[in-house]
């Protein structure tokens, strides 16, 4: 498909989609809305059924949780308002008292007054009769007793309430001590003589006789009290349209309401049993479905909340009709249908004439925007070819500039084109260089330039770093070719670019730079030659001595004629020993530079230490130097000789600083196993390293020696063996520690190896 034609199905496009999507629109909202209005039907049925269980599940619940916490607040306060009320009829009481007395005290003589005051308080009674008062005198005399009339005139004193307390002696103990106060104390009721009752008393003293004036109110009474004020508060409550509050006792009476217990079922279950298993459980409420049976035999579902009030063994509840939500149901379906009628016709009405103008605005829009379509297109292609060629221009500019030279060919071994650093050197013009096969300007060596190419064109794989070498008349050059695939839309190689960098200068400096580290290599080696050399004489010392005494004092006693030959026999073992110990420094020192012995093998970790230590311990001794060495027992396998020329040029190291003080001098050797590593460690205590050289005690050459002392190689030629050989590293750092109960502070070298 050319262009063209791609641009006719653009327009068309441009043309007809408004209009094409005008109707689908249409046809869309129409059918969504249709959807919706049976989805949302669907959703708002669910959603007031359950809008309407929460809320009057809530509701119900807040009533009776409400009731349930006036009644637990009219039993908190049960004993303050009894002492309220018991206060009132004593004040009442005694107000009544002293107005007898104030009246007729200078008229009536003593005893009338009293009799006045017993006669006006003997007629006081509340609590439907059952409430009396009663009046003695401070000794103990009881002058009103209205129920037991038998004790008065006489002396109460002594007398005991059904647990053994003498009430009249605490009621005096309270009227004289604090003048009025409350006390219990355990009575019979008038008709109940089988159990005790708490009765709650007041007492107060008469001043003028010195007249104590007591009332007392079972509690148990006033509890009663409060339940009839509850249930008169029930019956008031269920006069209104929210609903029957029902109260069951510990018998399971129902005592607000007049439906009849049996009458309550549940769909599944009895309400009964639902109810006794509520009532044994844990539970302090519970919300219970069931079938509710009015008294004319009508049936519904009912939902209750109940919830227990211990102190009085009773349950409250109240419920609410489900069936009632059937109701809501229907009347909010057809304020959906009656809307969903009022928006199709709203929305057809608005989508003919909102299609009809859109069709209208489409056709002129599309004419528009064909019109500005040509002429973008016409901007754009002169806006491309601009670009374009700035950016040949560019490319040209930039591979003409390239630090090497660029080659591009295309798979048929010919040159496209190269830039200026081909043509230079080929002494072309870049121009002479476009567009010609390879054989023109390499006949010799076209072939084989060629079968790189092919190999590119099969693998598809780049070729990159390739050393070449050309012969030129400058002489012999050192080429680093790179060559990179240029793939079409199929994936096959189109072209083959070429990289070419000249590096011949770079080989030879890198060639240069080896020769140094060999050097340094052997220098390093021959420096440590000298410090085993020096090593084996000073251990020779102590054998050669032995053996010049031994042979002397042989030859000694051959001339005097006195050798007895057990005593030559023992003077040749001597000697014996004595070279046998020289020639096995010899094989040490020999197995050290063998170059055969430099191959990786299995060892023991402690074995390079051993041979390290039997080469240097002797001077060390004579230099007052302790080792102390924690070497772990495995086995390793790595270059052996490496890692003892490594420890024999860290320990000489350390013993060079060390003999720079006169203190106790250690080294500690640390070696272990971990993981896939070799972990080494040589710490002294020579004071540490200066922090201006720390970081350049590593370089070649560097020394803190006189210049005929030391060639600065040793920790140099560490580092690059262990870099070159083990691909480790090595790093160094002070440390101040504490050994023997002394802290020293030192130089710690740690290696890493990978094994």
């Amino acid at each position: 498909m050319d262009s063209i034609q791609k641009e006719n199905i653009l327009l068309k496009i441009i043309k007809y989609t408004p209009t094409i999507l005008i109707l689908l629109s249409s046809i869309f909202i129409t059918t969504y809305i249709t959807s919706k209005y049976d989805s949302t039907l669907k959703e708002e049925q669910k959603q007031i059924k359950k809008d309407f269980l929460e809320s009057n599940k809530n509701r119900i619940k807040v009533e009776i949780d409400s009731l349930a916490r006036l009644i637990n607040n009219k039993i908190i306060n049960e004993d303050k308002q009894l002492k309220d009320d018991l206060q009132d009829k004593i004040n009442l009481a005694t107000k009544i008292a002293t107005n007898i007395y104030e009246k007729n005290k200078n008229k009536l003589s003593k005893e009338e007054i009293i009799y006045h005051i017993k006669n006006s308080i003997e007629a006081l009674r509340f609590n439907d009769g059952q409430g009396y008062f009663s009046i003695h005198t401070l000794e103990g005399i009881n002058i009103l007793q209205p129920v037991h009339k038998e004790y008065q005139g006489t002396s109460v004193l002594n007398k005991k309430d059904l647990r053994g307390e003498y009430t009249v002696k605490k009621a005096i103990e309270i009227a004289k001590t604090k003048g009025e106060g409350f006390m219990s104390w355990y009575s019979n009721k008038p008709d109940d003589k089988t159990k005790q009752f708490e009765k709650l008393g007041i007492i107060k003293k008469i001043e003028p006789y010195n007249l104590i004036i007591t009332t007392a109110r079972f509690k148990d009474d006033y509890k009663k009290q409060i339940k009839k004020e509850v249930l008169t508060l029930l019956e008031v409550l269920n006069q209104s349209d929210h609903g029957f509050i029902f109260v069951i006792n510990a018998k399971g009476d129902l005592l607000s309401t007049a439906t009849k217990l049996a009458n309550i079922k549940d769909a599944k279950h009895d309400f009964l049993k639902e109810y006794k298993n509520f009532l044994k459980s844990n539970n302090k409420s519970v919300y219970i479905e069931y079938q509710f049976s009015e008294l004319n035999e009508e049936k519904y579902l009912k939902i209750s909340y109940l919830k227990k009030i211990p102190i009085f063994d009773w349950v409250i509840a109240t419920g609410f009709n489900y069936d009632g939500i059937n109701l809501l149901v229907n009347k909010k379906q057809k304020e959906l249908e009656e809307e969903y009628d009022n928006e199709i016709l709203t929305i057809f009405t608005i989508s003919i004439i909102v299609t009809l103008i859109l069709l209208i605005l489409s056709i002129i829009l599309s004419k528009f925007i064909e019109n500005i379509f040509y002429d973008y297109k016409q901007k754009l292609i002169e806006q491309e070819t601009l670009k374009l060629e700035s950016m040949l221009e560019e490319f040209n500019l930039i591979i003409d500039n390239l630090p090497m030279m660029m080659v591009l060919k295309d798979t048929k071994n010919n040159i496209i084109t190269v830039n200026k650093a081909v043509a230079n050197s080929l002494k072309h013009s870049v121009k002479e260089l476009k567009n010609i096969p390879l054989k023109t300007i390499f006949p010799e060596d076209y072939e084989k330039y060629y079968e790189d190419d092919l190999e590119i064109i099969k693998t598809k794989k780049e070729k990159i770093g390739v050393i070449e070498y050309l012969s030129t008349r400058k002489g012999k050059r050192v080429l680093e070719t790179s060559k990179i695939p240029i793939f079409n839309k199929e994936g096959e190689v189109q072209n083959i670019i070429i990289f070419i960098l000249d590096v011949t200068e770079k080989e030879a400096l890198k060639e240069d730079n080896q020769k140094k580290e060999v050097l340094l290599y052997q220098q390093s080696k021959m420096a440590t030659m000298g410090e085993m050399i020096a090593n084996i004489s000073h251990q020779w010392k102590q054998p050669l001595s032995t053996i010049t005494m031994a042979s002397t004092g042989a030859k000694l006693q051959q001339e005097m004629d006195c050798l007895d030959p057990k005593q030559l026999t023992d003077e040749l073992d001597t000697i014996t020993h004595s070279a046998q110990y020289m020639a096995q420094t010899i094989d040490d020192f020999r197995n050290f530079f063998n170059p055969n012995s430099n191959n990786l093998k299995e060892f023991d970790l402690s074995s390079p230490f051993e041979k390290t230590l039997k080469l240097l311990m002797p001077k060390f001794k004579t230099q007052d130097i302790e080792v102390i060495k924690e070497i772990e027992d495995v086995q390793i396998k790595s270059l052996e000789n490496e890692v003892i020329q490594i420890l024999i040029n860290l320990l000489n190291n350390a013993r060079d600083e060390l003999i720079k003080y006169k203190q106790r001098r250690l080294i500690f050797i640390k070696a272990k196993k971990e993981n896939d590593s070799l972990i080494l460690e040589i710490k002294d205590n020579a004071k540490g390293i200066d922090k201006e050289i720390k970081d350049k005690i590593f370089d070649a050459y560097f020394t803190t020696k006189e210049s005929n002392e030391g060639t600065g190689l040793g920790l140099y030629m560490c580092k690059d063996i262990l870099d070159k050989l083990f691909d480790a590293n090595i790093k160094v750092e002070n440390e101040t520690y504490t050994y023997e109960n002394e802290e020293y502070t030192g130089a710690k070298f740690t290696i890493q190896i990978k094994l």
